[in-house]
Order: C-alpha cells, then sequence, then structure tokens
C-alpha cells in the first residue's frame, strides 16, 4: 500500500528547509563552544594550577625544613653560650608561618586534583548526553534537508503538470497578476506573449524602485525582513544568471541591499540593480504585484543570503539587469539594462522541460 501526504504548502516545505541551515550551524557552534571551554579549563588546571601547586608543595616543604633547622640550631647556640635554652621567640614565629604555608599548599593541590577529577567526569557526561544531538547534526538533518529537497522539486514537478482538457489559447485564459507604481493606478500583468510586451511590463516595474536619495537615506537596521524567503528562483533562472554573469565579481558580504516592507507576502517580486558603490550594492528587492509597499529597509548581503541563499547566484548581474519572479502565473523572466528580454520562463512553456528561453543575441 503506498504512502500519502497532505501538503498545503511547498513554500512551507522550502522555509523548513532552508531554517535546518541556519539551525545546523547554530548548534554545532554552541557544542564546539561548550566542548572547547571545557577543555581549556581542563588544560589550565593539568598545565598550569597542577604544576604551581605541587612546585609550591617542594619550596614550602624546603622553607618549613629550614625553619626548624634554624629553630634547632637556636637552642644548640644557646645552651653553648649561657648554658640554658632560650625561648627562640622569633624562630618559633617563622616555623609556625612555614608550616601554615606548606599546609595551605596541601590543601590546594588535594583541591585543583578534586577539581580535575570532577570536571573529567562531568565532561565524559556531557559528550555521552549530547552524542544525540551531535548525530542528528552530522547525518540527521543532512539526509532531512536531502529529503526535503527532494519532495519539494517532485511537487513542483507534479503541479507544474496541466491537465490536457485545459487551453490556454485565448489571452482572456492567462493568469494574471497587477504591476503599478505605489498609490498609481495597477496595470494588469500577464504573462508576456512578446519582448515587445515584456519589456513594458519592465518599464512599469523600473518606476516603482526606490529614488537615490531613498537609497542613501535608508540606513541598514536590525529588525527582521524575511518576507522573500518564501519566494525562491528555479535552478534554471540560476544558472542563466550565472552564464551572464560569469566573469563579474559577487557584491561584498557588508555591502547594503534596500527592499521593500510590504503590507504581506507578495506572490510577485522582482530585482534591480543600479549602480553600486562602496557600501551600496545597488540592489533593490521590490514588489511586483499590487500588494501595498510605503516604507523600506536596508540589510547586509550576508544577512540577505542567509535567509534566502539561493538568490546568490543572481547578484552578480551588472548594474541595469531586472530579475522577475511571479509565483502567482509561474514566471520568471531576467532582463538587461536596455529592457531586453535576456532569459525567460513561463508555465505556457512549450518546451518538454520547462521552456528555458535565452534570447541569442544577449
Amino acid at each position: 500500500m503506498g504512502q500519502y501526504a497532505k501538503v498545503n504548502s511547498v513554500a512551507a516545505l522550502k522555509q523548513l528547509r532552508s531554517a535546518l541551515a541556519p539551525f545546523t550551524q547554530a548548534a554545532s557552534t554552541a557544542l564546539d563552544e561548550v566542548s572547547t571551554e571545557i577543555q581549556r579549563t581542563l588544560a589550565w588546571l593539568h598545565e598550569d594550577r597542577r604544576r604551581y601547586w605541587a612546585n609550591q608543595v617542594r619550596l614550602r616543604t624546603e622553607q618549613y625544613v629550614q625553619a626548624k633547622l634554624a629553630l634547632k640550631r637556636k637552642g644548640i647556640f644557646d645552651i653553648s653560650l649561657t648554658g640554658h635554652r632560650s625561648t627562640a621567640v622569633d624562630e618559633k614565629k617563622a616555623l609556625a608561618i612555614a608550616e601554615r604555608r606548606l599546609n595551605e599548599a596541601k590543601r590546594r593541590q588535594a583541591r585543583t586534583q578534586s577539581w580535575i577529577m570532577r570536571i573529567e567526569k562531568e565532561l565524559s557526561d556531557y559528550r555521552a548526553a549530547v552524542q544525540g544531538l551531535s548525530g542528528m547534526i552530522d547525518l540527521d538533518i543532512p539526509n532531512a534537508r536531502a529529503k526535503l529537497e527532494k519532495m519539494v522539486e517532485s511537487l513542483e514537478a507534479y503541479a507544474a503538470l496541466a491537465p490536457p482538457e485545459v487551453a490556454r489559447s485565448t489571452e482572456d485564459e492567462q493568469p494574471e497578476s497587477t504591476v503599478g507604481t505605489p498609490g498609481g493606478p495597477t496595470t494588469v500583468f500577464r504573462t508576456p506573449v512578446s519582448d515587445a510586451e515584456a519589456q513594458d511590463q519592465i518599464a512599469l516595474l523600473r518606476e516603482r524602485t526606490p529614488s537615490l536619495e531613498v537609497r542613501d537615506q535608508t540606513e541598514i537596521g536590525s529588525d527582521p525582513v524575511d518576507w522573500f524567503a518564501k519566494i525562491e528562483p528555479s535552478e534554471a533562472l540560476r544558472k542563466a544568471a550565472q552564464d551572464i554573469a560569469s566573469d563579474a565579481p559577487p557584491p561584498e558580504p557588508e555591502q547594503k541591499v534596500l527592499v521593500a516592507l510590504p503590507a504581506e507576502t507578495p506572490d510577485a517580486i522582482y530585482l534591480e540593480r543600479s549602480t553600486d558603490s562602496e557600501k551600496d550594492s545597488g540592489w533593490y528587492l521590490g514588489v511586483a504585484d499590487d500588494t501595498q509597499t510605503t516604507e523600506y529597509a536596508a540589510i547586509r548581503i550576508d544577512a540577505l543570503l542567509g535567509i534566502c541563499p539561493p538568490l546568490e547566484d543572481l547578484l552578480s548581474l551588472p548594474a541595469g539587469h531586472v530579475v522577475l519572479i511571479s509565483r502567482a502565473i509561474d514566471t520568471e523572466i531576467l532582463f538587461d539594462a536596455g529592457g531586453t528580454v535576456l532569459w525567460r520562463r513561463s508555465e505556457n512553456s512549450e518546451s518538454s522541460s520547462e521552456e528555458d528561453e535565452t534570447n541569442p543575441g544577449a
């Protein structure tokens, strides 16, 4: 009998898969730090404290013996001179001090050895307690991520299959979303049937991109910005971006990216790169549907990739390039600085492998 699963959101599976990576890193780092701290303490007790107090016991034993000899010599000397033994107060005080210091060194030496034995036992118990977590980090989580990857690929391939009786020959039957400028009228966005239509649509998107003044005024903040984690570029788009930007260096990790703050997670996003600077990558991550956007935030490149690692392949594209990703209509388009379609993929593809179209003249 086959096994069945009810999956309501492929995006949730992607988000879970992405969340496992930082969890694995954080847990592994925490275990390493704890183990390192314990080993450092043990090394300090073994190499520093135990050796120190052993030397102190030997030194103070010699001082104690010398004090006893001094007291004995004092008595013999006094008897030979006066015929009777003197009180030898100073020598007795010195002997008492030497004895007290010797006993203290022995007590601390024994205390150090006791702590060494106790910490070694605690270390053994700790290793046994975290053995399960270490095995999960090293084996179970990588296996789970691989299984989730296969699940996502299978579900996306299944969702991409269209029933044979469904006809998409007329324009009215094409899925649509909306594109427009914030606060202004929206424009119907359909899967483009020509490069000219796609260029008209990208012009509308460019109008939504904030001005250079807004970019300069928006500082990198600490508030979390993660709405775009649910939208992931396809492997075909990432490969096309790699081919186009094969010789271009990627942005620096500390450079900033301007990000829109929509009221809710949009179904279509776009990335546009303007001229970069030393601290600004030039990238803007915006909303390509009618989701309301009134504010902006700035995050570092490394923070962006920590939330959505697949975007790394797109960030080396030169200035002027635009990437459109729409979940609602299952469409991805890559434009150059002049608005020419370099590559696109849509659910209306005729190719047997998801229609990857690349402009041969680009």
